[in-house]
């Protein structure tokens, strides 16, 4: 039988298998672009809210929250005075004990910020770590009209310009907090016993990004053309199989009459069609892969994700299942011609080849 399949898969056609991959490749950048979308945009709102539930208010009460899993304490600033040798910036500025914050950050999501153990001071300026923005070693930033100079120790993640300092080494009275992040499934119901506070949930920042009309949009154009080239690629796959089905019908039909049985003649038809069928979608699937990765920066991501950066490439694992719908075609295709082989009578294929 596997002879048989091998001999009857060669074939000088090629525009089958060259539809079936472009078919599959472009299905494949439409999944990886809406994955990636998605990705940002859940990334976009972790960066910007902090934590599942953000509460401001100045001064924060200090009172114990229950039920959640981690809440993190902080002063942020904006708008914050920059002095530094190449010159002047506003910048956030964020006082928040260093441990704690380590442990929110390797807890949720948000990206890894290196340098935060043994942060303190430098001398008689407070270590700190900055954006990329900021290329000085040295500065300054005015909180509340007094000026605390700064020693730049580390990088923070890429986004607007920030500078983080450890709060014990800051004075006191700069250091009060102003902002809570709440973190877990109770994180919401928390935040609203905080009296007073101003609260942020990350899930409202993240339906407002993702239920924008031109987001939404855009993400049910991407699935309908998945949907619609996935049936393309069935549609190709069906034809192709049907341009083989009388030659395959007449040497079915010989083999048969040598003592061939139904069971084989559908394998020898599963061997030869099935073949052809991984050997292109497989490529077609890494091709789309390829393009993904060149076309998701020029076609800038992060208008629909609300990040300042481009969102990370994402191909989901499960873009593999391309492969299902036309290995079910295959299938399907066998059936059929062995459905149709059952109502031809065995004299009539043999007088037919």
């Amino acid at each position: 039988m596997p002879l048989l399949a091998a001999a009857g898969a060669r074939s000088t056609a090629v525009l089958g298998p060259v539809a079936l991959t472009a078919i599959t490749a472009l299905a494949t950048v439409a999944v990886a672009l809406g994955a990636t979308t998605t990705s940002g945009q859940v990334a976009a709102s972790w960066t910007a809210v902090g934590a599942d539930a953000t509460v401001t208010v100045d001064p924060l009460p200090d009172t114990a929250v229950d039920g959640v899993d981690l809440a993190v304490r902080a002063r942020v600033t904006d708008g914050v005075q920059l002095s530094t040798p190449a010159g002047g910036a506003r910048a956030r500025v964020v006082v928040v004990d260093p441990a704690d914050y380590a442990r929110l950050v390797g807890s949720t999501p948000l990206p890894d910020v290196e340098g935060l153990a043994g942060l303190g001071t430098s001398g008689d300026r407070v270590q700190a770590l900055v954006t990329p923005d900021i290329t000085a070693a040295v500065g300054s930033v005015l909180l509340d009209g007094e000026s605390v100079p700064i020693a730049v120790v580390g990088a923070l993640p890429a986004g607007p310009t920030t500078v983080l300092l450890p709060a014990d080494a800051v004075p006191a009275d700069l250091a009060v907090p102003d902002t809570l992040w709440l973190t877990g499934t109770g994180a919401a119901a928390a935040a609203a016993t905080v009296p007073g506070g101003t609260v942020e949930l990350r899930a409202d920042r993240l339906a407002l990004v993702q239920e924008a009309p031109l987001t939404r949009g855009l993400a049910g154009l991407v699935a309908a053309t998945a949907v619609l080239l996935v049936v393309l690629g069935v549609l190709a796959v069906v034809l192709a199989g049907n341009a083989g089905v009388r030659r395959r019908r007449g040497t079915s039909g010989v083999l048969r009459t040598l003592g061939l049985g139904e069971r084989q003649a559908r394998a020898v038809t599963l061997l030869e069609l099935l073949p052809g069928v991984l050997t292109t979608v497989l490529p077609g699937i890494a091709l789309g892969a390829l393009v993904t990765a060149l076309v998701a920066g020029p076609l800038g991501l992060s208008l629909l994700t609300g990040q300042d950066t481009d969102p990370v490439l994402v191909v989901p694992w499960w873009v593999v299942g391309l492969l299902l719908p036309p290995v079910l075609a295959v299938v399907g295709s066998v059936v059929g011609e062995a459905r149709s082989r059952r109502r031809v009578p065995l004299a009539q294929v043999v007088r037919e080849v």
